[in-house]
């Protein structure tokens, strides 16, 4: 197959707008792809932030809106169910609370 003169290369997973899309339609790599991106969020946010100096409910607040947020990008495109969905919620909160 070409386009304009040049093949077109067929691969088995691309990346898009920061979501990774593969030939098997699943979404496991997607949520690995956000895990990685939502740990370097939480370890650059820590750096700036003490949990231990804050109020819970000021840590809290970090948590709903910014680890949240970067850690559910892009997962709705995908239909995870209930249980796959908190498992991936447990573990960015494990990250976030860990520090």
């Amino acid at each position: 197959m070409f386009y304009y003169d040049q093949p077109i290369e067929f691969v088995s997973q691309f990346l898009y707008v920061d979501n990774i899309f593969s030939t098997k339609l699943s979404s496991e790599m997607h949520l690995e792809h956000v895990r990685i991106k939502t740990r370097k969020t939480t370890v650059n946010l820590l750096k700036k932030v003490n949990l231990s100096i804050i109020s819970f409910a000021s840590a809290l607040r970090l948590l709903l809106s910014v680890v949240l947020p970067a850690g559910n990008y892009g997962t709705q495109i995908f239909q995870i169910d209930h249980e796959r969905m908190k498992h991936h919620h447990l573990s960015l909160f494990g990250i976030f609370w860990k520090k």
